[in-house]
């Protein structure tokens, strides 16, 4: 797992509502701006440049959920 207390990016793509996403100070918030809006397609880039696609996106916040 990424360290979660690292900066991240997160951007919904290829449709998105409102806002794009942005920069988040740890990837533990970025997870938790996902988390609130599941009908979008979120994508994370973290700070060593790993990106995190959707299905492992809500892999994590299911996992932090269960935390």
């Amino acid at each position: 797992m990424p360290n979660l207390d690292a900066p991240a990016r997160l951007v919904f793509w290829p449709e998105c509502q409102g806002e794009q996403g942005g920069d988040f100070d740890t990837l533990r918030q970025a997870l938790a701006a996902a988390a609130q809006r599941p009908t979008e397609t979120p994508w994370i880039v973290t700070l060593s440049g790993k990106i995190l696609r959707p299905r492992e996106i809500q892999e994590m916040i299911r996992t932090l959920e269960r935390d």
